[in-house]
């Protein structure tokens, strides 16, 4: 009778798990944790081991499966080619929850009545009449709308995973003290400028070379007064300089260059401005209906959501890797 066995195994792991025997008749599934670990290695010594895994699974007297898990959508296409090439489009989304029910894990988590005092002996118990003014100052912040719900709010739309606001929660209530007893917006202000990480930066590096040309290409074009752009206008504005440098067999087609843009559409740096140019509507004013999802995908329009010199500050001080005629193109070129 054939058995099941799982193997985890994570990067800084894999050189002392990668030895599990198993014998033909077993099915085996291999779970690789923190996947994107594989592909942020300065080497490529890990990316081969992985190779060599994926090589092994082949083997077609042993019932073999990989599940990789990560918070990156987009880790497999970072992976060298060899590598992509072994991974299957299937995808397990877990989504995040939605900001109404972090909203309420975070008044659980504030909440005097759920703590244990009793298991905390050496704890001073609050006087009920601190302990309601908490909970209402609580209340206010999460329940009650503001401009701070607001930033949470925005927080949230841009991708920030619920662990950020449990951060951001813990860090705040740190700031409390006997002048400042009750929870306030300026606490999580403090607490943001202490733990916030450059949202873009941390998103930013994880694109690969095609994706950063793109957002290249789309900054020198909002520099030139163009703020809604289609990938073909992109895509020209990138052939004309890899042209100017005789560098034309860099160019990837059209097809990897859509791949590229709609990895970019996920990570929420560009932002689709569907149908601006009128190109499905055919001069006919009258016609009401959205038909922007009709168009082809070269020929709808997107905008940037953050400002051109940000990628290329980043390129300057070398916070964004990339090749050094890519870092011409955004510092030099046009």
């Amino acid at each position: 009778m054939s058995k099941l066995r799982k193997v985890v195994m994570s990067s800084a792991a894999i050189h002392t798990d990668a030895d599990y025997r198993v014998e033909a008749r077993d099915h085996v599934i291999v779970v690789l944790d923190a996947l994107e670990q594989f592909v942020r290695e300065n080497s490529n010594a890990k990316q081969l081991l992985l190779y060599n895994l994926l090589d092994w699974l082949q083997a077609k007297d042993v019932k073999m499966g990989v599940l990789g898990i990560t918070d990156n959508y987009n880790v497999v296409d970072n992976l060298e080619k060899r590598v992509r090439s072994r991974f299957s489009n299937l995808q397990i989304v877990i989504e995040r929850p939605s900001f109404a029910q972090i909203r309420q894990h975070l008044m659980r988590m504030l909440s005097l009545d759920t703590f244990e005092l009793g298991a905390h002996g050496e704890l001073q118990p609050p006087t009920d009449k601190y302990a309601a003014a908490f909970t209402k100052s609580v209340k206010e912040l999460l329940l009650e709308q503001s401009n701070f719900l607001a930033s949470l709010e925005f927080d949230y739309d841009i991708g920030k995973p619920q662990a950020f606001f449990v951060q951001l929660t813990f860090a705040a209530v740190c700031f409390l003290d006997i002048d400042a007893p009750l929870l306030t917006a300026q606490h999580f202000r403090r607490a943001r400028h202490l733990l916030e990480q450059d949202h873009q930066l941390a998103v930013l590096e994880t694109v690969p070379e095609h994706g950063i040309a793109l957002l290249i290409g789309m900054g020198h074009l909002e520099k030139a007064e163009q703020r809604v752009f289609t990938l073909e206008m992109v895509y020209s504005r990138w052939e004309n300089f890899l042209r100017q440098h005789d560098f034309l067999t860099q160019l990837p087609t059209r097809s990897e260059a859509q791949k590229a843009l709609e990895n970019l559409l996920r990570l929420k740096l560009v932002k689709d401005a569907g149908d601006a140019f009128k190109i499905g509507r055919g001069g006919d004013s009258s016609m009401k209906q959205d038909i922007s999802g009709s168009l082809q995908p070269e020929f709808r329009a997107v905008h940037l959501n953050f400002a051109p010199r940000t990628l290329e500050g980043m390129l300057r001080n070398g916070s964004i890797k990339c090749s050094t005629l890519l870092k011409e193109w955004a510092i030099n070129g046009s």
